[in-house]
């Protein structure tokens, strides 16, 4: 199992916004990075996974520089989800968490309650996107790579679906074993 940080740096609302200070000389990478390292030291493996494109050198720069136990992952810029799965691929992990780049606030008390439920049973999501049960920006999403290498093609003919990583199994309501929180 392994965190995987979604990042890229040129978003439309607000450019480079990843690396802009938020606090003091912090972040808003430092500001997630940091919150799953302190709740999950070494227990699991962290990638930031970005863009093998121009515009993202600063950020691979800046966490490569900052950050000794962060993997980098630099991949595909138009298909997230293939992205996703190749660093699921790369670094063998067989779940991973999913973390957007600019949601610093997420709560590691939820994604370690949901973490548990691996440990019981193995789901192909667990999630609290699909039947919502908390607000945007509290989104938690584990997934296995198995579910995703076997609909990857599928995804990639959406550009929302391969933007999203996992919005093609909650609109088709593909999934053997679903855990919705």
């Amino acid at each position: 199992i392994g965190f995987i940080i979604l990042v890229r740096t040129d978003s439309k609302r607000l450019k480079n916004k990843t690396l802009i200070n938020i606090y003091k000389d912090k972040k808003l990478i430092d500001l997630v990075i940091n919150n799953i390292l302190e709740t999950f030291p070494k227990n699991y493996k962290l990638v930031v996974a970005t863009t093998s494109r121009k515009v993202d050198k600063s950020l691979v720069r800046y966490i490569k520089s900052k950050y000794n136990l962060v993997e980098i992952f630099e991949g595909n810029y138009l298909n997230v989800a293939l992205r996703f799965l190749n660093v699921m691929k790369k670094f063998k992990f067989n779940y991973a968490v999913r973390v957007n780049g600019d949601s610093p606030l997420m709560n590691m008390r939820l994604i370690k309650k949901n973490l548990k439920f691996l440990k019981k049973k193995k789901y192909d999501i667990i999630t609290n996107v699909y039947n919502r049960s908390y607000p945007k920006g509290q989104s938690i999403e584990i997934i296995s790579q198995k579910i995703l290498s076997k609909y990857i093609n599928n995804i990639s003919k959406s550009k929302m679906d391969k933007e999203n990583v996992t919005s093609y199994f909650y609109k088709k309501k593909i999934f053997n074993k679903l855990l919705s929180r």
